[in-house]
């Protein structure tokens, strides 16, 4: 029989997300670029700078794809972006609500190729919110043969604290005469609920293991002294399968336990 000596992580404030507020916002799928939705024998619209084509979005400073799974796998739904439209790198931007002094994340997935006319690699993209500005690059796979492409998706985040009642979410390209820029897709922006710490602590604990024959029965029993001991069942009766089998034991209400594992009929 083995002892285990356990200790008890100390459990902090929670976290939990909400929903998607480019969603909650602009219409389910706003985040994936799946409103209003198109098609065509092309299978993607080129999207001229100032275009609002795409529910709740806005297309800057120049030209994007909107494209659809006819291309390439999406990462959710049946749309996501080019980043680059016509050999020019492309941006596209969107502006949610937020309430100052929350703190939100965002989230977003990306992925890219290189073929011909799309030579640079790695493909970067600058991602701003309020005062924030970060960089993203990513080393992406050569592509050829019969659409569809399969492409896979890498998913980024980062979080804020709003100060304001409003912020501008904007995806620009860094990849300047490509026919092909980073793909973007699944864009979310959550707000993030603190959980109140709850004082706690830790203590420890005792594992009793033993080996356990298939087909026996066994209960553990306890007694808090070996001079005239007084042992007691702790726990139900257990049958053994040929494995190890475990209980435990909370120690902060005795000095000193002592157990043993006895076969029963």
């Amino acid at each position: 029989m083995k002892y285990k000596i356990i200790l008890a992580a100390m459990s902090i404030a929670a976290t939990t997300n909400a929903q998607n507020i480019i969603d909650a916002t602009y219409g389910t799928g706003a985040g994936s670029f799946e409103l209003p939705g198109f098609t065509n024998a092309d299978g993607y619209i080129t999207l001229p700078a100032g275009s609002t084509a795409i529910t709740g979005w806005t297309v800057d400073p120049t030209a994007l794809d909107w494209v659809l799974s006819d291309y390439w796998n999406p990462s959710d739904g049946r749309f996501s972006l080019d980043l680059n439209g016509l050999f020019v790198a492309g941006g596209i931007h969107t502006t949610i609500p937020t309430i100052p002094g929350k703190s939100y994340v965002v989230s977003f997935d990306l992925a890219g190729f290189v073929a011909g006319g799309s030579p640079t690699n790695p493909k970067s993209v600058a991602v701003s919110i309020g005062t924030i500005t970060n960089t993203y690059s990513l080393t992406v796979p050569t592509v050829s043969g019969q659409k569809p492409f399969a492409v896979t998706w890498s998913q980024y985040s980062f979080e804020f604290i709003a100060s304001a009642t409003s912020y501008t979410l904007s995806f620009r390209s860094l990849v300047p005469t490509d026919a092909s820029g980073l793909l973007l897709d699944n864009v979310s922006i959550r707000s993030v609920t603190q959980g109140t710490p709850v004082p706690a602590s830790i203590y420890r604990a005792v594992e009793i293991v033993w080996t356990a024959t298939s087909g026996k029965t066994y209960q553990v029993q306890s007694t808090l002294s070996l001079d005239t001991p007084i042992w007691a069942d702790f726990g139900e009766p257990i049958v053994g399968d040929g494995t190890e089998k475990s209980i435990f034991d909370k120690t902060r209400d005795a000095s000193k336990r002592f157990y043993r594992v006895i076969e029963v009929p």
